[in-house]
């Protein structure tokens, strides 16, 4: 149950930004990992600069990958039928 909640988060993470891309945001002022856009910045000082959009998704893949490491050395370190194994 423990692995496959961490493996869940990274999920989780994922299809948060996916909807929040789509447009089913968060309430303003509520913490999420979606509203990382360019929402907030004036056209001018975001115009010409495409790649802004790389931080954010790199943010949001090294937590997904992150808990699904975290989900894998736990499944090997819980799971008994691998504790005999070298």
């Amino acid at each position: 149950m423990l692995v496959y909640s961490f493996t869940s988060i990274g999920v989780v993470v994922v299809a948060m930004a996916t909807l929040s891309y789509l447009g089913c945001r968060c309430p303003a002022g509520r913490p999420g990992v979606g509203p990382v856009d360019l929402a907030g910045l004036p056209v001018p000082v975001g115009a010409g600069k495409s790649f802004l959009w790389i931080f954010p998704s790199a943010a949001i893949a090294i937590t997904t990958l992150g808990f699904a490491f975290v989900a894998d050395g736990l499944r090997d370190a819980l799971d008994p039928k691998l504790r005999g194994r070298n």
